[in-house]
């Protein structure tokens, strides 16, 4: 054992007993037989604790002691904690203390001898006799009727020290009486270590300090006299010195009122281990509790050695429930903080909850916090944190290691969001290691930011010479910091995000929202994706991110609610490129905003939640935007800004928003913004796109006019159709009621397949209309009773569906069941009229392309791509059913497609009106010249003839898509060299917009292909665009004699009401330079300008003048009115040779114009000079022709007829063929003064 080696041993050569000392010789020879106490060496292993020693004495026959056997080592921590009734010695002892004090079992005083016996330390009980622990229980038992403090004293039988017990009545406990009591102790006892041990029982109303002191004093009655009078002079009551601090701290009332509150509140460990001095810190933030949820404290360590190695400490004060560790964990973690421990403390102050939760923490590499530096912004930051004010993620440790404000933390958070955001191959978790890894430059981003945008920094509110000198050195300042950074990949993330401010015009920052939102100047950012947008704003707060992208100062389109976090702004620049061809056909280019929502509510109402994110989402919008006042422009509070007045700004609904529209207006009316609830179209007193099917609607003049090249009336025809979407939705419900001649056999949602083999067309019209006035409805709702036999509804999650017959044969599949996701691309394959997009989701992709590059996830197990569809037509009233190739893949086989953009664009056409006709409207109904009464019923009234103005545009950019296909196959040549042109000039990037290369089109022209439908319908957009930029830099808009092209744009009841109001639209020059554009493309054509540019040697400008004089001479649109009036009586290719005669008149006017140097001056004059003259030479032109040039007339006449043409119309067709030779006639007549017919 541990004595085995004697050469270690005092003793290790025999000592007669009389040269031992008095007391040991004593001790060896007398005493007990059997002890147990405490050696004075400590155990080497397992717990840095004194010994335990067990001594049994050897005696002789005699009865004389001849020696002793020794036993060193420790008590197991089960031994020591055995009940007392388990080891038979202290179990006999306490059997001896009963009956010393002859305590009736079942007693009062029987079970608090107990009681006080168990909470004795053990060694005591071992080697105390059963007297003397008496006494100490009499002297506890005592104390429970007196509030006193006692003190015994008692000699280690081994004469190594002295047992103290010190009792104090709870109120006088603490562990700073604790402390005190102890240093007194060791001090006038002079001992060389302590042992101690708190007894704190439940029922017992006082506690118990158990000392043992390692000295050379010996106990004696005198000494423990003096010891209990000091030590009493020590236990001031923990209460009394709080009570009295809480007086000298806030007055005698304050203080006394203070006392009665939180004294009762404080439990008997926090005593303990909370000073009172420290206690009146504590009552001093639970008072602030009173108003807030949570305060905060951090303390240092207290100074002195070893101070720079100590940790922090770190109090949380809460009220209400306690705080989960878990939860409160990743708080501290995120700020920089290792939490070693948590302490904490339940209060109930007033019958109300109250706790302290006290954590012990370094920083994240284990240093001491340098709470003096970094204590104020780190309290403010977690009390932020805590209340739900500030997010919680890795960045917030930049308050610590950067020297951050919990704000400017957010502010970096919004450019760490939106640098992910433009490159989505970088991970927002990327940023935030570049940043963490150099927290100097995350610093120096921010002071860049506030030297840029801060207001005070010299008053002014563009910037200054000095302002743009101090941006200018700490730019300089982190290009020198970057070198430090090994990273490249780091080193490119951080000179990005420098970028990103660089580029930055406007931000909210010190408009102190909780929201913060910046605009850029998208163009001005070295890695911005294309198509580039004008401006883009990001709008960041707790609740809500968001991008709002604009192709222009004057721009429109919807805003959606996203799903899709990591790259919403991916997703809205994909819808932007649809909205800015969309667009080309109204006043506005395209934008496009989303947003995601952050936070949802887990059990709560999450339409609420998004509603007032939407709403945080507008207001970060506004807060950056210019309003107009009287005319002028005002500017927000707070920015200073780096671009032009930008006061317009319109918004509508989208995917996930469509009932947001009066929240947007009335969040508007908050600012005051000029536009009203102009502001945002399709509110309460606005068009209802859903119950004005207009989206649908427009998409059916598509849709009518593929049908009608091939000979279909989709009003007297019955034809089949498998659509996307369900009778709930929109563009799905409206436009499976469009036409009673539907033959419904597919559909499918998000939800459900519904199969219908063999539909009847009039039945299953008025089942869908039933589900359509549905308040909701899904598939499952459709009367099984009238689908056709084999059909049905199932579930789209199915493993395993079974096919009837009549289904296989529908599908043209041979398979027996299918999965639900195998189901859906059976029915997009099958074969059938009409492909109905209603619905949302990309579900047509091309070969070429792989389901990760559609950004469309959810859909990825169902899509088909476009060489597959066996449909003949595709209707895209929904955004997005196909990627651009999946459409040109489609076009290639023969497929008749337009885009999503062409099919779908009535929706915006019809906001675009509404949102103009409201502007026109406003400063009447601002005099009180028109009530807001007054104002809603005429938009009410309106709204069949803004259906029809909107429906007008469908059908003539439908139309012009067919011209442009027939004319780019009989001259691919001009095609090609108009997207060159667009290439150079209007900003059509091919590559972007997936159109042709020149290779490609040589492929195709000896494939007997050309440009597709989808391709020609960007170029038709792009030279829609291009032209209208154009007009706007002239004076044309302007003009006098064009002011027609204004007023067509109206609906006739403002023509007639208001004519002054519509020459005073703010807009005017704007929307003349729509219509004009309009009418020139959809009716002469996507590459006649372009044409007569390069045939002319002329500007875009001097052929559009001229094509304006023509197209009033000529009288185009009476004479479209009566080419159209022919409907389905006359073949549509021979209308498109119709229409394509007239168009060659037109060019042949307008080059004899240019060659003339006709038409450059008075637009009044040239008209009128040339209208009446030449309406009376066509009446009589068969009679100015010559013989021969008359048997072609009659021919042609002839042939017109035959084709359905009535008699007036075909001699007008035919007469086109000598429109140039007629203003010949007409200006030679005019130049001599002779007649029509001489000249």
């Amino acid at each position: 054992g541990l004595l085995r080696k004697l050469e270690n041993s005092a003793y290790r050569e025999p000592v007669p007993l009389e040269q031992l000392p008095d007391d040991l010789r004593e001790r060896v020879t007398g005493g007990r037989l059997f002890i147990v106490t405490k050696a004075n060496a400590e155990s080497t292993v397992h717990r840095a604790r004194r010994m335990d020693y067990v001594g049994v004495k050897q005696l002789s026959p005699s009865g004389q002691v001849v020696g002793e056997r020794r036993f060193i080592g420790l008590f197991t921590t089960k031994a020591l904690s055995a009940p007392v009734e388990e080891i038979p010695i202290l179990r006999h002892k306490l059997r001896q203390v009963l009956e010393l004090h002859q305590a009736i079992p079942g007693s009062h005083d029987h079970k608090a001898i107990v009681a006080a016996f168990n909470g004795m330390p053990r060694e005591e009980l071992f080697w105390s006799d059963a007297s003397q622990i008496h006494a100490d229980i009499r002297t506890i038992l005592r104390l429970e009727r007196e509030q006193a403090v006692r003190l015994t004293l008692r000699t280690d039988p081994l004469k190594r020290g002295l047992a103290v017990m010190v009792i104090m009545p709870k109120g006088h406990f603490s562990d700073a009486v604790r402390q005190k009591v102890q240093e007194h102790l060791r001090r006038r006892l002079d001992a060389r270590r302590v042992d101690s041990r708190l007894a704190i029982g439940e029922d017992e109303g006082h506690a118990r300090f158990h000392f043992f002191f390692a000295t050379d004093v010996q106990a004696t009655p005198e000494l423990a006299s003096e010891l209990e009078r000091e030590v009493q002079s020590l236990a001031r009551s923990w209460h009394e010195e709080l009570r009295a601090l809480l007086v000298e701290r806030y007055g005698e009332a304050e203080g006394a009122a203070l006392a009665a509150r939180y004294l009762g509140a404080f439990d008997d460990r926090f005593r303990a281990d909370v000073t009172p001095a420290r206690a009146l810190v504590d009552v001093g933030h639970l008072e602030r509790l009173r108003a807030t949820s949570h305060v905060i404290d951090l303390i240092g360590p207290e100074p002195g050695e070893g101070a720079a190695d100590a940790p922090a400490t770190l109090i949380v004060y809460h009220r209400d429930h306690g705080l989960a560790l878990s939860d409160v964990l990743p708080l501290l973690e995120n700020l920089g903080f290792r939490v070693l421990e948590q302490n904490p403390y339940n209060l109930t102050v007033e019958g109300e909850h109250r706790g302290m939760d006290v954590y012990s923490v370094f920083d994240t590499q284990g240093a001491t916090v340098d709470v003096a530096t970094h204590g104020p912004r780190l309290v403010a930051a977690l009390e932020r944190l805590l209340r739900g004010e500030a997010e919680n993620d890795r960045l917030n440790r930049l308050v610590l290691h950067a020297g951050l404000t919990v704000r400017q933390v957010a502010l970096v958070r919004l450019y760490q969001m939106y640098y992910a955001q433009i490159d989505p191959a970088t991970s927002r978790s990327f940023v935030t290691d570049a940043l963490l890894a150099h927290p100097e430059l995350a610093a120096l981003l921010v002071l860049y930011f506030e030297t840029r945008f801060d207001p005070a920094f010299d008053g002014a509110t563009t910037p200054t010479e000095a302002r743009l000198q101090a941006l200018a050195e700490l730019e300089q300042r982190f290009v020198d910091g970057l070198a430090n950074v090994k990273s490249l990949a780091e080193d490119q993330v951080l000179r990005g995000l420098l970028d990103l401010m660089r580029a930055t015009v406007r931000a909210s920052y010190f408009q102190e929202h909780e929201r913060i939102s910046i605009k850029i100047d998208s163009g001005a950012v070295d890695k911005m994706p294309e198509p580039r947008p004008l401006y883009e704003i990001a709008v960041a707060s707790r609740g809500v991110e968001g991008t709002h992208l604009r192709g222009g100062k004057v721009a429109r389109g919807g805003i959606r609610w996203s799903d899709r976090p990591d790259d919403f702004r991916t997703e809205v620049l994909g819808l932007l490129k649809t909205q800015t061809t969309k667009n080309a056909v109204i006043v506005p280019v395209g934008s496009k905003g989303g947003f995601v929502v952050k936070r949802a509510p887990a059990g709560g109402d999450l339409r609420e939640h998004v509603r007032a994110q939407y709403q945080t989402y507008i207001r970060g919008l506004l807060d950056l935007t210019d309003n107009l006042v009287d005319g002028r422009v005002v500017r927000p509070e707070g920015l200073v800004i780096y671009d032009d007045d930008d006061p317009y700004l319109v918004v509508a609904a989208d995917k996930g928003t469509a009932t947001f529209s009066d929240l947007a207006n009335q969040t508007a009316a908050e600012y005051g913004f000029w536009l009203g609830d102009a502001f945002a179209s399709g509110g309460s007193a606005g068009y209802d796109h859903k119950k004005m099917g207009i989206t649908a609607r427009g998409a059916w003049e598509a849709v009518k006019r593929h049908f009608a090249e091939e000979g279909v009336d989709v009003h007297r025809d019955t034809f089949t159709v498998v659509a996307i979407g369900d009778m709930s939705g929109d563009v799905f419900g409206n436009g499976m009621l469009y036409t009673d001649r539907i033959r419904l056999q597919a559909a499918f949602n998000h939800m459900h397949v519904f199969l219908d083999p063999d539909p009847d067309p009039v039945s299953s019209y008025a089942e869908r209309r039933r589900l359509f006035e549905l308040p909701r409805s899904t598939w499952d709702d459709y009367d099984r009773s009238l689908i056709s036999e084999g059909g049905g509804v199932f579930e789209r999650s199915a493993k395993s569906i079974p096919l009837s017959p009549q289904v296989r044969a529908m599908l043209g599949v041979e398979d027996e069941a299918l999965s639900g996701q195998a189901l859906i691309q059976a029915v997009l394959r099958m074969p059938v009229d009409l492909l109905w997009n209603g619905g949302i989701g990309t579900y047509v992709k091309a070969g070429e392309e792989r389901h990760g590059e559609v950004g469309d996830s959810a859909n990825d197990g169902v899509r088909v791509n476009g060489a597959e569809l066996r449909a003949r037509v595709v209707g895209e009233g929904g955004n997005l059913g196909f990627t651009q190739l999946g459409r040109i893949e489609y076009a290639l086989r023969g497929g008749r497609i337009n885009t999503d953009a062409i099919d779908n664009s009535a929706g915006v056409d019809s906001s675009d009106h509404e949102v103009n006709i409201k502007i026109l409207l406003q400063p009447l109904t601002a005099s009180g010249g028109l009530a807001q009464e007054q104002r809603n019923a005429l938009l009410a009234d309106m709204t069949d003839e803004v259906a029809r103005l909107v429906l007008r545009h469908n059908h003539d950019q439908a139309r012009a898509l067919s011209l442009a296909l027939r004319y780019s196959r009989k001259d691919p040549a001009l095609y090609a060299s108009l997207l060159d042109y667009l290439v150079e000039s209007a900003g059509l990037n091919p590559r972007v917009e997936f159109l042709p290369t020149a290779r490609q089109l040589e492929e195709r022209r000896r494939n007997g292909e050309g440009f597709t439908r989808p391709e020609l319908a960007i170029m038709l957009a792009y030279v829609k665009m291009g032209l209208y930029r154009r007009l706007l830099e002239t004076e044309l808009p302007g003009e006098p004699h064009l002011q027609h092209y204004l007023h067509d744009y109206f609906p006739h009841q403002l023509r007639e009401r208001y004519p002054e109001a519509i020459e005073q639209h703010r807009l005017k020059r704007e929307i003349t330079a729509t219509v004009i554009t309009n009418t020139l493309v959809d009716h002469l054509g996507i590459a006649f300008v372009h044409r007569g540019m390069r045939d002319n040697g002329a500007s875009a400008i001097e052929v559009v003048r001229a094509a304006l004089i023509a197209l009033e001479v000529l009288e185009t649109r009476a004479f479209f009115e009566r080419v159209e009036a022919l409907g389905a009586t006359v073949d549509a290719e021979a209308q498109y040779e119709a229409i394509a005669h007239l168009v060659s008149a037109v060019e042949s006017v307008v080059s004899w114009m240019l060659f003339n140097n006709v038409g450059l001056g008075d637009f009044e004059h040239a008209v009128g000079k040339y209208r009446a003259p030449l309406q009376a030479l066509r009446a009589e032109l068969r009679t100015y022709l010559t013989e021969g040039q008359r048997e072609r007339f009659d021919a042609r006449v002839a042939g017109l007829v035959e084709q359905g043409f009535g008699a007036d119309l075909a001699a007008d067709i035919a007469g086109l063929d000598h429109m140039a030779s007629a203003f010949g006639i007409i200006e030679v007549a005019g130049s001599t003064g002779e007649g029509v017919a001489d000249a």
